[in-house]
């Protein structure tokens, strides 16, 4: 019996020692992602900022080059072409919203899963370390019942 709770603690244990590396892998491979996944939103945010200062630059050689009237005309298309890609922009923030969100979630209930592990780990070394109080008990008992039985058996021959 002590046997089989010694092959099950240490079996616990190697199941524990699995799960903490699977989570270990699970949380970098998010990590890669998160930060894969910001350096692409970087690189568009850097993409419209480059057209927006592109588009700023033409607007400043057209006003320089041509009149009031048209000044007004463009700067209005420009305007709707700034809220576009405003609207744009707003959209993108808030789907990296919803995705830090995500991933804020998930590391919480990755951390949950954590703490889970280690509190199993720790009812699984305070079981080990009652099992072996108890076969140490065990031991004694039966050396006092082999002494009793050898003082008996001295005894009446």
């Amino acid at each position: 019996m002590v046997a089989h709770q010694h092959e099950q603690i240490e079996y616990n244990q190697q199941l524990l020692i699995t799960r903490e590396q699977r989570l270990n892998s699970l949380k970098h491979h998010q990590e890669n992602l998160r930060f894969k996944h910001f350096k692409q939103h970087l690189e568009q945010q850097q993409a419209k900022h480059l057209r927006l200062k592109t588009l700023q630059n033409q607007i400043q050689k057209f006003n320089s080059t041509f009149g009031l009237f048209k000044i007004k005309y463009f700067s209005l298309i420009l305007w709707f072409l700034l809220e576009n890609e405003l609207d744009i922009l707003k959209q993108i923030f808030l789907n990296k919203e919803d995705e830090l969100i995500k991933s804020v979630n998930k590391v919480d209930e990755l951390t949950k899963q954590l703490e889970q592990i280690k509190r199993l780990k720790l009812t699984t070394n305070q079981d080990q370390s009652q099992n072996k109080n108890q076969l140490e008990k065990l031991k004694q008992e039966l050396i006092v019942k082999l002494f009793s039985l050898e003082n008996y058996f001295y005894n009446n021959k």
